[in-house]
C-alpha cells in the first residue's frame, strides 16, 4: 500500500506453487476525517498476539468476512454509513480489550460523538475513528483515556493516494 498509495488489497496466491501475490488498488473517497488517538502506553505485539485464540469459531470468521466487504464498499463508494457495521470485529478486538483500558467506552464515545466507525489499530493501543470532515471526534476518545489517567495524542490523518515518490 505504501508503494502504490490509495487502498491496496493483497492476497497471497498459495495455489500457484510459488510465492506470489495478487492485489487490487483503488483510490478511496476522501470526504472523511481519519482521527487517530494514540494513548501514551505501549502494547507489545507479542503480548497482543498471545491473547488471540489459535482457532476462531466459523461464525466469527463469517462475521468478519462480511464486514470486510462492507469496508471496501464504504471506502470505494464513500458510503460512510456502512462504516459502523464494517468496523465491528470478532477476531481481535474482543480479545485485546483487556490490553487497552476503557476500549469499549472509547468506542462508544467515538460513536456517540458522531464517528461513522471506530476500531483498534492492529495490536493497539492506537484507536482510529472515521468521521465527517468537520467533526473532531478524537478529543472525545482522548477524554475517555484521560478519565483513566492515560494521556493520549490526537492526530488527523489523510490517505496517501500517490504512494512513495
Amino acid at each position: 500500500a505504501a508503494l502504490l498509495g490509495g487502498v491496496v488489497i493483497v492476497a497471497k496466491d498459495e495455489e500457484s506453487g510459488e510465492e506470489s501475490y495478487v492485489y487490487s488498488r483503488f483510490v478511496p473517497k476522501t470526504d472523511i476525517r481519519i482521527n487517530a488517538v494514540i494513548p501514551e502506553f505501549n502494547v507489545s505485539t507479542i503480548k497482543a498476539r498471545s491473547v488471540l485464540p489459535e482457532n476462531v469459531p466459523l461464525q466469527d470468521a463469517v462475521y468478519n468476512l462480511g464486514r470486510i466487504a462492507l469496508l471496501v464498499t464504504a471506502l470505494r463508494e464513500g458510503d460512510w454509513d456502512l462504516l459502523q457495521v464494517a468496523m465491528q470485529d470478532r477476531l481481535h478486538q474482543p480479545y485485546r480489550c483487556s490490553l487497552v483500558p476503557g476500549l469499549n467506552e472509547v468506542f462508544q464515545a467515538a460513536l456517540d460523538s458522531g464517528a461513522y466507525g471506530v476500531f483498534l489499530s492492529g495490536a493497539g493501543p492506537t484507536v482510529i475513528a472515521f468521521s465527517p470532515p468537520d467533526l473532531d471526534c478524537g478529543e472525545a476518545i482522548a477524554d475517555i483515556f484521560q478519565l483513566r489517567n492515560i494521556a493520549a495524542r490526537v492526530m488527523h490523518l489523510e490517505p496517501c493516494l500517490s504512494g512513495t515518490r
